[in-house]
């Protein structure tokens, strides 16, 4: 009875903690399995790419942007000397260090693109060009996005990795970034509100950037942070006659085989590598619900605040 009400407790402290959450986060479990499905496809090609030590490496903020600003305008150019082009200059040299990418010849240039795109990449004898457009010029935050962007696929490109169609190829060179470490810029870039002025009308404007949606992103961020974390996932399972040993990664939702019998087993997820550590056993009639959700709606955001609290070592 105590154990009872103790799992009650907890429970109830994790709905508080659940629907204390931002809409966009409760939004993120709305994404369908089939996108989930995809999604995980993109984490395995951008895992194979990045290697682990990007992969874990932190979110990138708009202070990568801010330090490049004032280096620029710091230095003492001469009154020829385009300070928005060496800034975009900068920006594509260090998004290109952020990928440890041996750096190919590569030119960068503001142009106007008549297509409506944000820019473009191509290679030619051997050296990559991005043309970004002009209305970008002074936005360091959708500028920041579009570089990390085009320089992912300058990364798939130098594998020869592609997708068909292009909308797939589009959105794995998003993943990419995303997973680099620029995807809380992505997740703030992608769709926004802006107030419009005019001299008989005040109308409020929206704008999106990349080809992943908001809750794209976050599917992705949270995949990222949970297989950063420097701890294992604990979770309780519960062993019935359907269950055949299969258990859904905590991380990236992916399907796991487990011995189908009691006990604890540390496993590591297949697609995103993250470990776990899984209790099977008999569970009293009513409970197998409960358990699972207060470990992970109680514990795991404990787990969580942890992290962020703990002090970082620059």
């Amino acid at each position: 009875m105590i154990l009872i009400c103790l799992i009650l407790v907890l429970v109830g402290v994790g709905l508080y903690f659940y629907f204390k959450k931002v809409p966009e986060q409760q939004g993120a479990m709305t994404i369908s399995s089939k996108r989930k499905a995809e999604l995980r496809d993109y984490f395995r090609i951008a895992r194979d790419v990045l290697g682990d030590e990007i992969l874990k490496s932190p979110n990138e903020t708009m202070s990568f942007c801010e330090v490049l600003r004032k280096e620029v305008f710091g230095a003492d150019h001469g009154p020829d000397i385009d300070e928005g082009m060496e800034f975009l200059k900068k920006l594509t040299l260090a998004v290109g260090k952020h990928y440890k990418l041996e750096m190919p010849r590569l030119k960068v240039k503001y142009s106007w693109l008549d297509d409506h795109k944000a820019a473009h990449v191509f290679t030619r004898y051997g050296v990559w060009y991005i043309e970004v457009d002009d209305r970008y010029y002074a936005d360091d935050i959708r500028l920041m996005v579009i570089i990390a962007h085009e320089m992912s696929h300058v990364v798939l490109g130098r594998k020869k990795i592609t997708l068909e169609p292009t909308l797939r190829n589009e959105e794995l060179t998003d993943a990419v970034a995303v997973l680099a470490g620029f995807g809380e810029i992505f997740h703030e870039a992608c769709f926004t509100k802006e107030r419009v002025e005019s001299a008989t009308l005040v109308k409020t404007r929206t704008s999106t950037i990349g080809y992943l949606k908001r809750e794209d992103i976050q599917f992705l961020l949270a995949v990222k942070a949970s297989i950063t974390a420097e701890y294992s996932m604990r979770r309780w399972g519960s062993i019935r006659s359907d269950d055949a040993g299969n258990i859904s990664c905590f991380a990236c939702s992916a399907e796991i085989r487990v011995p189908a019998r009691q006990g604890i087993y540390r496993v590591k997820c297949s697609i995103c590598g993250d470990l776990q550590i899984v209790r099977l056993g008999p569970i009293y009639t009513g409970e197998s619900k409960l358990l699972p959700l207060a470990e992970n709606m109680f514990i795991q955001p404990l787990l969580r605040l942890r992290d962020r609290l703990r002090p970082q070592v620059m």
